[in-house]
């Protein structure tokens, strides 16, 4: 192992056994307008070979070891809509339109989950109808609509990545 400035050799326990032998943080990294935290190439690499995956800090790990401020969002999207890889709730009249029993109370619960990290963006048409929506880090937005025109609350979701998976997801026992 080789020795950094500071005498350590970049290891928790500096190499003296195998238990807990874990790379410390070499670079701490810096924040990127637009971007959000950028690391080095050492630190990214140490993190992808010792994670197992690409993440660094609780953040994923983009092209460059640069960290997007989308990334932790939709992260935490596809594991709300799609946990351990199944698409939640049951297929409504197509496989992207879902369907989830508790009406406004559990669609207002989901919206406010799925909407962590986002901006606030209604529009006037949204608000005659009490309808919000939330405009997200990477661009997409997702709508809550207390009533839809086939009657229960619906939460619309507009993200490029999960569009394949779900679209809209409506809360049964409860709307018009």
């Amino acid at each position: 192992k080789a020795e950094r400035d500071d005498g350590s050799d970049g290891w928790t326990n500096d190499g003296d056994n195998d238990e807990d032998d874990v790379p410390d943080v070499i670079d701490p990294g810096y924040i990127e307008p637009g971007l959000g935290h950028v690391y080095g190439f050492d630190v990214a690499l140490t993190a992808l070979l010792t994670g197992g995956l690409s993440f660094l800090g609780g953040e994923v790990i983009a092209e460059g070891g640069a960290v997007l401020e989308a990334s932790a969002a939709t992260v935490r999207l596809e594991s709300l809509l799609a946990p351990d890889g199944e698409v939640i709730g049951e297929a409504g009249t197509s496989n992207i339109i879902r369907e989830l029993p508790g009406g406004v109370q559990a669609a207002e619960k989901m919206f406010e989950d799925l909407t962590e990290g986002g901006t606030l963006s209604t529009t006037p048409k949204l608000a005659e109808i009490n309808g919000v929506r939330y405009t997200m880090p990477d661009g997409s937005y997702i709508t809550y609509r207390p009533v839809s025109t086939s009657g229960p609350p619906t939460i619309d979701v507009n993200v490029s990545f999960l569009k394949n998976l779900v679209t809209k997801i409506k809360f049964m026992d409860g709307g018009k």
